[in-house]
Protein backbone atom coordinates (compact mmCIF):
# COMPACT_ATOMS: atom_id res chain seq x y z
CA UNK A 1 0.00 0.00 0.00
CA UNK A 2 2.50 2.80 -1.28
CA UNK A 3 0.97 6.12 -0.37
CA UNK A 4 0.66 8.76 -3.08
CA UNK A 5 1.62 11.89 -0.65
CA UNK A 6 -1.78 14.27 -0.96
CA UNK A 7 -0.87 18.66 0.07
CA UNK A 8 -3.01 17.98 3.15
CA UNK A 9 -0.97 14.43 4.32
CA UNK A 10 2.25 15.98 3.42
CA UNK A 11 2.20 17.43 7.33
CA UNK A 12 0.78 14.28 8.41
CA UNK A 13 3.64 12.02 7.62
CA UNK A 14 6.59 14.94 7.94
CA UNK A 15 6.07 14.23 11.96
CA UNK A 16 6.89 10.41 11.04
CA UNK A 17 9.75 11.14 8.77
CA UNK A 18 11.49 13.61 11.62
CA UNK A 19 10.47 11.37 14.42
CA UNK A 20 7.69 13.89 15.93
CA UNK A 21 4.16 13.41 16.99
CA UNK A 22 1.76 13.71 14.41
CA UNK A 23 -0.66 16.30 14.97
CA UNK A 24 -3.29 16.59 12.44
CA UNK A 25 -3.89 20.77 12.35
CA UNK A 26 -7.83 19.95 12.78
CA UNK A 27 -10.06 21.84 11.42
CA UNK A 28 -10.79 24.44 11.29
CA UNK A 29 -12.57 22.94 14.28
CA UNK A 30 -9.20 23.70 16.01
CA UNK A 31 -7.95 26.46 14.10
CA UNK A 32 -9.00 30.09 14.42
CA UNK A 33 -12.33 31.67 13.23
CA UNK A 34 -10.93 35.13 12.14
CA UNK A 35 -9.99 35.07 8.64
CA UNK A 36 -6.79 37.35 9.15
CA UNK A 37 -6.05 34.45 12.22
CA UNK A 38 -6.92 31.86 9.70
CA UNK A 39 -4.05 32.90 7.28
CA UNK A 40 -1.40 33.02 9.64
CA UNK A 41 -2.13 29.84 11.18
CA UNK A 42 -1.39 28.16 7.56
CA UNK A 43 1.33 30.13 6.93
CA UNK A 44 3.10 28.88 10.14
CA UNK A 45 1.57 25.18 9.07
CA UNK A 46 3.56 25.96 5.43
CA UNK A 47 6.59 26.94 7.95
CA UNK A 48 6.56 23.65 9.42
CA UNK A 49 6.35 21.92 5.99
CA UNK A 50 9.38 23.46 4.65
CA UNK A 51 11.09 22.78 8.37
CA UNK A 52 11.65 26.34 8.83
CA UNK A 53 10.84 25.99 12.41
CA UNK A 54 11.72 29.03 13.56
CA UNK A 55 9.93 31.61 11.15
CA UNK A 56 7.09 28.76 12.35
CA UNK A 57 7.79 29.16 16.26
CA UNK A 58 7.32 33.62 15.29
CA UNK A 59 4.43 32.95 13.10
CA UNK A 60 2.56 30.90 16.19
CA UNK A 61 4.09 33.63 18.65
CA UNK A 62 2.28 36.49 16.93
CA UNK A 63 -0.97 34.64 16.51
CA UNK A 64 -0.95 33.58 20.41
CA UNK A 65 -0.61 37.19 20.62
CA UNK A 66 -3.61 38.47 18.41
CA UNK A 67 -6.01 35.11 19.41
CA UNK A 68 -5.61 36.80 23.48
CA UNK A 69 -7.25 39.94 21.92
CA UNK A 70 -9.54 38.77 19.20
CA UNK A 71 -10.36 34.98 19.87
CA UNK A 72 -9.24 33.57 23.50
CA UNK A 73 -10.50 30.67 23.15
CA UNK A 74 -8.39 29.63 20.74
CA UNK A 75 -5.47 30.41 21.99
CA UNK A 76 -4.51 26.77 23.05
CA UNK A 77 -4.13 25.98 19.76
CA UNK A 78 -0.94 28.85 19.14
CA UNK A 79 0.38 27.44 22.21
CA UNK A 80 0.88 23.92 21.01
CA UNK A 81 2.09 24.78 17.67
CA UNK A 82 4.64 27.08 19.51
CA UNK A 83 5.68 24.06 21.37
CA UNK A 84 5.92 21.76 18.34
CA UNK A 85 8.06 24.51 16.54
CA UNK A 86 10.64 24.33 19.76
CA UNK A 87 10.21 20.91 20.03
CA UNK A 88 11.53 20.58 16.26
CA UNK A 89 14.34 22.85 16.52
CA UNK A 90 15.77 20.79 19.35
CA UNK A 91 14.87 23.95 21.81
CA UNK A 92 13.36 21.16 23.88
CA UNK A 93 13.37 23.19 27.08
CA UNK A 94 11.51 26.22 25.76
CA UNK A 95 8.74 23.77 24.31
CA UNK A 96 8.49 22.13 27.79
CA UNK A 97 7.83 25.71 29.08
CA UNK A 98 5.18 26.55 26.67
CA UNK A 99 3.54 23.23 27.70
CA UNK A 100 3.33 23.89 30.99
CA UNK A 101 1.45 26.83 30.56
CA UNK A 102 -0.67 25.53 27.83
CA UNK A 103 -1.49 23.32 30.54
CA UNK A 104 -2.00 25.35 33.15
CA UNK A 105 -4.13 27.81 31.04
CA UNK A 106 -6.05 24.99 29.14
CA UNK A 107 -6.34 21.97 30.76
CA UNK A 108 -9.40 20.35 29.19
CA UNK A 109 -7.51 21.52 25.83
CA UNK A 110 -8.21 18.86 23.06
CA UNK A 111 -4.22 19.79 21.75
CA UNK A 112 -3.15 18.25 25.44
CA UNK A 113 -2.74 14.93 23.79
CA UNK A 114 -0.23 15.50 21.35
CA UNK A 115 1.54 18.01 23.76
CA UNK A 116 1.90 14.86 25.97
CA UNK A 117 3.25 13.23 23.14
CA UNK A 118 5.59 15.91 22.58
CA UNK A 119 7.61 15.98 26.05
CA UNK A 120 7.90 11.85 25.58
CA UNK A 121 10.30 12.49 23.16
CA UNK A 122 12.44 15.30 25.08
CA UNK A 123 15.12 13.08 25.10
CA UNK A 124 17.52 12.57 22.25
CA UNK A 125 18.18 9.30 21.09
CA UNK A 126 21.57 7.86 21.79
CA UNK A 127 23.66 6.48 18.74
CA UNK A 128 21.88 2.95 18.92
CA UNK A 129 18.39 4.50 18.20
CA UNK A 130 19.85 6.87 15.68
CA UNK A 131 21.60 3.91 13.91
CA UNK A 132 18.00 2.16 13.55
CA UNK A 133 16.49 4.94 12.23
CA UNK A 134 19.02 5.23 9.20
CA UNK A 135 18.96 1.76 9.11
CA UNK A 136 14.97 1.90 8.26
CA UNK A 137 15.54 4.53 6.10
CA UNK A 138 17.74 2.36 4.03
CA UNK A 139 14.89 -0.01 3.52
CA UNK A 140 12.48 2.19 1.71
CA UNK A 141 14.45 0.49 -1.53
CA UNK A 142 14.72 -3.02 0.07
CA UNK A 143 12.23 -5.52 -1.44
CA UNK A 144 8.85 -5.86 0.42
CA UNK A 145 10.22 -9.70 1.36
CA UNK A 146 13.24 -8.38 2.82
CA UNK A 147 12.13 -5.44 4.46
CA UNK A 148 8.71 -6.64 6.03
CA UNK A 149 10.03 -8.97 8.65
CA UNK A 150 12.58 -5.92 9.96
CA UNK A 151 10.16 -3.74 10.06
CA UNK A 152 7.54 -5.89 12.23
CA UNK A 153 10.44 -6.29 14.40
CA UNK A 154 10.92 -2.93 15.07
CA UNK A 155 7.08 -2.23 15.28
CA UNK A 156 6.31 -5.49 17.71
CA UNK A 157 9.88 -5.28 19.44
CA UNK A 158 11.49 -2.83 22.26
CA UNK A 159 12.31 0.20 20.29
CA UNK A 160 11.29 3.90 20.86
CA UNK A 161 8.64 5.06 19.50
CA UNK A 162 10.12 7.20 17.27
CA UNK A 163 11.65 4.54 15.97
CA UNK A 164 8.48 2.51 15.65
CA UNK A 165 6.59 5.43 13.89
CA UNK A 166 9.49 5.41 11.39
CA UNK A 167 9.14 1.56 10.68
CA UNK A 168 5.43 2.67 10.38
CA UNK A 169 5.78 4.47 7.77
CA UNK A 170 8.23 2.98 5.81
CA UNK A 171 6.02 0.05 5.64
CA UNK A 172 3.21 2.54 4.33
CA UNK A 173 5.84 2.94 1.48
CA UNK A 174 5.94 -0.99 0.24
CA UNK A 175 3.94 -2.70 -2.50
CA UNK A 176 2.38 -5.42 -1.72
CA UNK A 177 -0.57 -7.27 0.26
CA UNK A 178 1.14 -8.25 3.58
CA UNK A 179 2.87 -4.49 3.95
CA UNK A 180 -1.22 -3.32 4.06
CA UNK A 181 -2.40 -5.89 6.42
CA UNK A 182 -0.19 -5.32 8.81
CA UNK A 183 -1.00 -1.52 8.59
CA UNK A 184 -4.43 -2.68 9.11
CA UNK A 185 -3.90 -4.86 11.87
CA UNK A 186 -1.90 -1.94 13.95
CA UNK A 187 -4.79 0.39 12.92
CA UNK A 188 -7.71 -2.29 14.03
CA UNK A 189 -5.32 -2.98 17.32
CA UNK A 190 -7.21 -0.55 20.17
CA UNK A 191 -4.09 -1.08 22.61
CA UNK A 192 -1.43 -0.19 20.10
CA UNK A 193 0.03 2.83 20.74
CA UNK A 194 0.63 3.59 17.17
CA UNK A 195 -2.79 3.28 15.98
CA UNK A 196 -3.75 6.85 15.64
CA UNK A 197 -0.65 6.90 13.18
CA UNK A 198 -1.63 3.53 10.99
CA UNK A 199 -5.67 5.02 10.84
CA UNK A 200 -4.02 7.98 9.20
CA UNK A 201 -2.29 6.36 6.59
CA UNK A 202 -4.98 4.51 5.64
CA UNK A 203 -6.61 7.53 5.02
CA UNK A 204 -3.61 9.43 2.79
CA UNK A 205 -3.66 5.84 0.77
CA UNK A 206 -7.46 6.54 0.36
CA UNK A 207 -8.26 3.14 -1.58
CA UNK A 208 -11.83 1.40 -1.27
CA UNK A 209 -9.94 -1.50 1.22
CA UNK A 210 -8.87 1.32 3.17
CA UNK A 211 -12.16 2.84 3.56
CA UNK A 212 -13.69 0.13 4.35
CA UNK A 213 -11.18 -0.80 7.19
CA UNK A 214 -11.98 2.36 8.81
CA UNK A 215 -15.65 2.16 8.83
CA UNK A 216 -15.40 -1.34 10.54
CA UNK A 217 -13.28 0.84 13.23
CA UNK A 218 -15.34 4.01 13.54
CA UNK A 219 -18.18 1.33 13.99
CA UNK A 220 -16.49 -0.48 16.71
CA UNK A 221 -13.94 1.97 17.80
CA UNK A 222 -13.85 4.57 20.98
CA UNK A 223 -14.44 8.25 21.04
CA UNK A 224 -10.51 8.84 19.97
CA UNK A 225 -10.35 5.85 17.57
CA UNK A 226 -13.40 7.19 15.77
CA UNK A 227 -12.06 10.88 15.98
CA UNK A 228 -8.96 9.60 14.31
CA UNK A 229 -11.02 7.95 11.90
CA UNK A 230 -12.95 11.30 10.85
CA UNK A 231 -10.27 12.93 10.49
CA UNK A 232 -8.52 10.03 8.12
CA UNK A 233 -12.06 10.42 6.07
CA UNK A 234 -10.94 14.32 5.67
CA UNK A 235 -7.57 13.39 4.00
CA UNK A 236 -9.23 10.81 1.83
CA UNK A 237 -12.27 12.94 0.56
CA UNK A 238 -14.52 10.32 2.22
CA UNK A 239 -17.76 12.76 2.15
CA UNK A 240 -20.19 9.43 2.82
CA UNK A 241 -18.36 8.59 5.45
CA UNK A 242 -18.08 12.32 7.62
CA UNK A 243 -21.89 12.22 6.35
CA UNK A 244 -22.89 9.02 8.32
CA UNK A 245 -21.21 10.52 11.58
CA UNK A 246 -22.74 14.05 10.71
CA UNK A 247 -26.31 11.85 10.83
CA UNK A 248 -25.84 10.14 14.05
CA UNK A 249 -26.88 11.42 17.76
CA UNK A 250 -24.77 8.91 19.89
CA UNK A 251 -21.88 11.08 20.41
CA UNK A 252 -22.89 15.05 20.14
CA UNK A 253 -19.25 15.76 20.05
CA UNK A 254 -17.92 13.58 17.07
CA UNK A 255 -21.18 15.00 15.38
CA UNK A 256 -20.34 18.39 15.08
CA UNK A 257 -16.69 17.57 14.43
CA UNK A 258 -17.93 15.96 11.66
CA UNK A 259 -20.23 18.53 10.54
CA UNK A 260 -17.01 21.14 10.30
CA UNK A 261 -14.80 18.13 8.30
CA UNK A 262 -17.76 18.74 5.99
CA UNK A 263 -17.67 22.65 5.63
CA UNK A 264 -13.47 21.75 5.29
CA UNK A 265 -14.21 19.80 2.51
CA UNK A 266 -16.35 22.07 0.92
CA UNK A 267 -19.79 19.55 0.87
CA UNK A 268 -22.18 21.98 0.57
CA UNK A 269 -24.78 19.67 -0.71
CA UNK A 270 -24.70 17.40 2.50
CA UNK A 271 -24.93 20.61 4.89
CA UNK A 272 -27.84 21.47 3.35
CA UNK A 273 -29.37 18.50 3.76
CA UNK A 274 -28.41 18.42 7.03
CA UNK A 275 -29.91 22.11 8.13
CA UNK A 276 -32.87 21.06 6.38
CA UNK A 277 -33.13 17.60 8.39
CA UNK A 278 -32.68 18.59 11.16
CA UNK A 279 -34.49 20.77 14.32
CA UNK A 280 -31.29 19.95 16.80
CA UNK A 281 -29.84 23.21 17.83
CA UNK A 282 -26.14 22.03 17.98
CA UNK A 283 -26.32 20.36 14.55
CA UNK A 284 -27.76 23.43 12.57
CA UNK A 285 -24.84 25.72 14.86
CA UNK A 286 -22.84 23.49 13.41
CA UNK A 287 -23.82 23.56 9.89
CA UNK A 288 -23.50 27.37 9.94
CA UNK A 289 -20.35 27.34 10.63
CA UNK A 290 -19.45 24.42 8.27
CA UNK A 291 -20.82 27.15 5.64
CA UNK A 292 -18.77 29.61 7.01
CA UNK A 293 -15.58 27.35 6.48
CA UNK A 294 -16.98 25.99 3.29
CA UNK A 295 -17.31 29.99 2.27
CA UNK A 296 -20.95 28.90 1.16
CA UNK A 297 -22.03 32.70 1.33
CA UNK A 298 -25.42 32.26 -1.04
CA UNK A 299 -26.69 29.53 2.33
CA UNK A 300 -25.83 31.52 5.21
CA UNK A 301 -27.16 34.66 3.48
CA UNK A 302 -30.31 32.78 2.96
CA UNK A 303 -30.52 31.51 6.45
CA UNK A 304 -30.10 34.51 8.00
CA UNK A 305 -32.74 36.13 6.09
CA UNK A 306 -34.90 33.37 7.12
CA UNK A 307 -37.51 32.67 10.15
CA UNK A 308 -34.94 30.66 12.39
CA UNK A 309 -34.55 32.33 15.95
CA UNK A 310 -32.39 35.18 16.60
CA UNK A 311 -29.24 33.67 18.14
CA UNK A 312 -28.95 31.27 15.10
CA UNK A 313 -29.88 34.08 12.58
CA UNK A 314 -26.74 35.75 14.14
CA UNK A 315 -24.62 33.01 13.90
CA UNK A 316 -24.99 32.67 10.30
CA UNK A 317 -24.41 36.79 9.95
CA UNK A 318 -21.08 35.98 11.87
CA UNK A 319 -19.79 33.16 9.61
CA UNK A 320 -20.74 35.18 6.50
CA UNK A 321 -17.77 37.34 8.17
CA UNK A 322 -15.63 33.80 7.97
CA UNK A 323 -16.39 33.47 4.79
CA UNK A 324 -15.29 37.30 3.68
CA UNK A 325 -18.16 37.87 2.14
CA UNK A 326 -18.12 41.64 3.68
CA UNK A 327 -19.94 42.80 0.85
CA UNK A 328 -23.38 40.78 1.55
CA UNK A 329 -22.83 42.05 5.11
CA UNK A 330 -22.80 45.42 4.53
CA UNK A 331 -26.05 45.10 1.68
CA UNK A 332 -27.62 42.76 4.63
CA UNK A 333 -26.87 44.96 7.95
CA UNK A 334 -29.95 47.98 6.78
CA UNK A 335 -32.43 45.31 6.66
CA UNK A 336 -31.95 44.45 10.10
CA UNK A 337 -34.25 45.43 12.82
CA UNK A 338 -33.20 43.41 15.77
CA UNK A 339 -30.09 44.82 17.98
CA UNK A 340 -27.99 41.52 18.31
CA UNK A 341 -28.27 40.74 14.45
CA UNK A 342 -26.90 44.33 13.72
CA UNK A 343 -24.40 43.68 16.58
CA UNK A 344 -23.97 40.24 14.75
CA UNK A 345 -23.54 41.76 10.98
CA UNK A 346 -21.09 44.21 12.42
CA UNK A 347 -18.79 41.40 14.25
CA UNK A 348 -19.07 39.29 10.54
CA UNK A 349 -17.54 42.70 9.03
CA UNK A 350 -15.36 42.53 12.06
CA UNK A 351 -14.33 39.11 11.29
CA UNK A 352 -13.58 39.59 7.68
CA UNK A 353 -11.40 42.23 8.25
CA UNK A 354 -13.72 45.12 6.54
CA UNK A 355 -12.84 48.49 7.93
CA UNK A 356 -13.50 49.94 4.63
CA UNK A 357 -17.50 49.11 5.19
CA UNK A 358 -17.09 49.80 8.88
CA UNK A 359 -16.09 53.22 8.29
CA UNK A 360 -19.42 53.80 5.60
CA UNK A 361 -21.39 52.08 8.28
CA UNK A 362 -20.61 54.62 10.82
CA UNK A 363 -21.12 57.83 8.48
CA UNK A 364 -25.03 56.42 7.92
CA UNK A 365 -25.25 55.35 11.80
CA UNK A 366 -28.61 56.71 12.95
CA UNK A 367 -27.79 57.47 16.62
CA UNK A 368 -24.50 57.72 18.75
CA UNK A 369 -25.61 54.29 20.39
CA UNK A 370 -24.89 53.12 17.03
CA UNK A 371 -21.56 54.98 16.21
CA UNK A 372 -20.29 53.71 19.39
CA UNK A 373 -20.88 50.15 18.31
CA UNK A 374 -19.55 50.22 14.76
CA UNK A 375 -16.13 52.45 16.30
CA UNK A 376 -15.95 48.98 18.98
CA UNK A 377 -15.80 46.94 16.35
CA UNK A 378 -13.00 48.87 14.23
CA UNK A 379 -10.89 49.30 17.12
CA UNK A 380 -10.56 45.69 17.07
CA UNK A 381 -9.40 45.26 13.74
CA UNK A 382 -6.69 48.16 14.57
CA UNK A 383 -5.80 49.14 10.98
CA UNK A 384 -5.01 52.57 9.76
CA UNK A 385 -9.02 53.38 8.99
CA UNK A 386 -9.47 52.53 12.48
CA UNK A 387 -7.46 54.87 14.08
CA UNK A 388 -8.73 57.72 11.55
CA UNK A 389 -12.48 57.04 12.65
CA UNK A 390 -11.06 57.26 16.10
CA UNK A 391 -9.34 60.30 15.84
CA UNK A 392 -12.44 61.71 13.94
CA UNK A 393 -15.04 60.69 16.99
CA UNK A 394 -12.17 62.72 18.96
CA UNK A 395 -12.44 65.64 17.26
CA UNK A 396 -15.70 65.75 17.07
CA UNK A 397 -16.35 65.39 20.58
CA UNK A 398 -14.18 68.14 21.60
CA UNK A 399 -15.78 70.97 23.49
CA UNK A 400 -19.10 68.68 24.21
Amino acid sequence: MKLILKPLAAILLSGVLSGAAIAVPNDQAMAPSGKDNQSLYWQGHESLKRSDWSEAFKQFETLEQRLRKDEPQAVDAALYWQAYSLNQAKRRKEASVVIDKLRREFPLSRWMAEADRLLEQRKPANAENGLVDAALDGLMSAPPERAIPLLKKVIEGDYPAQSKQRALFVLSQLDGGEASQMILAVAKDANNPLRREAIQMLGIGGDAEAMKALGQIYQHGDHASREAVLDAYMVAGNVDGILVAAKSIQDAELQVHAIHLLGALGASDALKDLAAHSQDRNVLGATLDAFGISGDVAALAQFSRGQADVELRAKALRNLGVAGASADLAALYPELSHPELRRAALEGLMISGDSKALSTLYGRARDDDERREILRMMTITGDDAALDLIEQAIREGEGE
